[in-house]
């Protein structure tokens, strides 16, 4: 399978919110109307005749942050250090890409439960949902877009 590494993107709801990295009770992932456009690192798989799959590294307070599956839920997992990324990066780190059929949106699928990440109204935090409507859309842009 090949990788690939784009850095300075961000990860961005159909409705305009950018995803990032909060602190509530517990870490977690939120989308947020936001000027500054949280930065993040984006691991790329791909392997030909097959979906595209990603990791996405949030940073957050000099750290590195992955969302990561555990059972039903979607958790934030700090990575103290990049060396060796690639070796512990699991497939519960990773999200495959599936086209919704609209513009350039798409949803980020769990490759071990099969669920989506989707947005929580109102609290605007990420978690995992079998229901792919609009609040699983999602797209990726860089510093210009």
């Amino acid at each position: 399978m090949q990788h690939s590494t784009k850095v300075g993107f961000c990860l961005k709801t159909k409705e305009g919110k950018y995803v990032l990295v909060r602190k509530t009770t517990r870490l977690e992932l939120h989308a947020v109307d936001q000027s500054n456009k949280p930065k993040m690192i984006v691991h790329i798989w791909r392997q030909e005749g097959q979906i595209e799959q990603m990791a996405f590294c949030f940073l957050y307070n000099n750290g590195h942050y992955f969302p990561k599956v555990d059972g039903n839920n979607l958790q934030v997992e700090k990575f103290d250090t990049l060396e060796n990324l690639l070796d512990n990066l699991t497939d519960h780190h990773r999200f495959a890409k599936n086209n919704v059929g609209s513009d350039e949106y798409y949803t980020l699928r769990s490759v071990v439960s099969g669920q989506h990440i989707c947005m929580n109204r109102p609290s605007n935090r990420l978690s995992l949902t079998t229901n792919v409507d609009q609040s699983a859309h999602f797209w990726v842009t860089n510093d210009n877009d």
